[in-house]
């Protein structure tokens, strides 16, 4: 009988040492993609990665209405113009979190957040506060 109690110790011992060794493989492999992504830009900040986003206008507009989202005012013209991928959001204007019901259907992406600005849904980088993706009028 000790002789299980003492293999299954081992057994519990190999377990956790493989899960251990795991989970540092892949944090090296974060830490030297991070790495690799500062070496490579010339300005010293990390060159973004391609963000593949699997949701179309007509998807999106779908899950609004479920939602009950609809009716939502456009921003004004000027504003609007300057929310396209890669640019920073506009101050003067506080955007609003999804909805978690709606947030489950969306595509995730651990380093994003999507936000509602006026009646479009908006992909922002967690980071740096800059629009990924942009869906106008989702919510109109």
């Amino acid at each position: 009988m000790k002789q299980n109690s003492k293999s299954l110790s081992l057994l519990e011992l190999t377990t956790v040492a493989c899960v251990f060794m795991l989970c540092a493989a892949f944090a090296n492999e974060a830490f030297s993609r991070d790495l690799q992504l500062l070496l490579d830009s010339p300005t010293g900040k990390p060159v973004p990665q391609a963000v593949m986003i699997d949701i179309s206008l007509a998807e999106a507009r779908q899950l609004a209405r479920l939602e009950g989202l609809s009716g939502r005012q456009a921003l004004p013209p000027h504003t609007a113009k300057k929310l396209v991928a890669g640019a920073q959001l506009p101050p003067c204007f506080a955007p609003e979190s999804v909805p978690p019901s709606m947030m489950m259907r969306l595509p995730y992406l651990a380093t994003h957040e999507w936000l509602i600005l006026g009646n479009d849904l908006v992909l922002v980088s967690l980071g740096n506060n800059e629009a990924v993706f942009v869906l106008s009028k989702v919510f109109q």
